[in-house]
């Protein structure tokens, strides 16, 4: 019983960090990519509304959002590692491993990031007005005007 309350206190730490981390990121880059969230909000329109919450039954229907996620998870580094590390060739980051190595809590990170996203934007809208600031050294910074 000691060993089973072990492993679901490692899976909640260890998932808590990385799920908060990528919704942080999913944010973030929608924020700087408003093309992508009018897709999403019209995804979301088009096959939910926002007089609900969005559950798992609806994850076929929301294709659009699945695939901002993975994207997501693709670009950003979403795991903390304390330890730099060099590699001598390009490598793939997989976000959950593969093999011996894979993520216990896989299906159960996937699931949180779905839900807490979609309901997070068929919940809330973004009314920000965006301008590019170039400051003539290629630093460029987003402003709500």
């Amino acid at each position: 019983m000691e060993q089973l309350k072990n492993a679901c206190l490692d899976i909640w730490a260890a998932g808590s960090d990385t799920t908060t981390n990528t919704i942080t990121w999913t944010v973030l880059y929608v924020l700087h990519h408003p093309e992508v969230a009018i897709k999403m909000y019209e995804e979301l329109d088009a096959n939910i509304g926002g007089g609900r919450l969005i559950t798992l039954n609806d994850k076929h229907k929301l294709s659009y959002i699945s695939a901002v996620i993975n994207e997501t998870q693709r670009l950003a580094n979403i795991v903390v590692n304390p330890f730099i590390h060099t590699t001598t060739t390009d490598v793939v980051f997989i976000p959950f491993g593969t093999g011996k190595r894979s993520c216990i809590g896989e299906g159960l990170a996937k699931t949180e990031l779905f839900l807490f996203i979609a309901n997070i934007y068929n919940q809330f809208e973004e009314y920000l007005q965006y301008r590019t600031v170039n400051f003539g050294c290629g630093a460029v910074r987003y402003e709500i005007s």
